[in-house]
């Protein structure tokens, strides 16, 4: 509940100020706390992630938790190698990654130099986590469907 009067406290002032302003780009963030803008953030790149305005980041070894540090939605993974060996990307359910991240998981993409690029469409619901392991270069774009130039 408390979470949700931030949210609501964080998009009141920024439709407030952007009325009053008259413009996103002369909007004055300094009178917000850290806390409301990190709220802020969140909430537009999952607007970005639902309007499906595609864009790409680049993801490290390590643990994302959907809902928390990527946006909810469906994403191409797409991943190079570039190391020994071979990077997996792994993404389990919330359930899946509760019982312990030796248990099952649902997707696995496993990425060998041999290969060369390899993509993937993967979709994350709340609390999925995904996992990047290994030296490969990952990327994660913001599916928006097909594009036709």
């Amino acid at each position: 509940m408390k979470k949700l009067l931030v949210i609501l406290l964080v998009i009141g002032m920024f439709v407030g100020s952007v009325g009053i302003i008259g413009s996103a780009e002369s909007l004055d963030l300094k009178p917000f706390t850290d806390e409301e803008i990190v709220a802020l953030l969140k909430l537009i790149n999952q607007e970005i992630a639902n309007r499906r305005i595609e864009k790409t980041a680049e993801l490290k070894k390590g643990y994302y938790i959907a809902g928390k540090d990527l946006p909810l939605g469906d994403y191409i993974l797409a991943g190079v190698h570039e190391g020994d060996w071979w990077t997996d990307v792994n993404l389990y359910t919330k359930s899946e990654w509760e019982k312990g991240q030796e248990g099952e998981f649902h997707t696995q993409v496993t990425i060998f130099e041999k290969y060369g690029e390899v993509t993937h469409k993967i979709t994350l619901n709340e609390g999925d986590v995904l996992e990047v392991s290994g030296d490969g270069k990952i990327t994660l774009t913001i599916f928006a469907g097909p594009q036709f130039k």
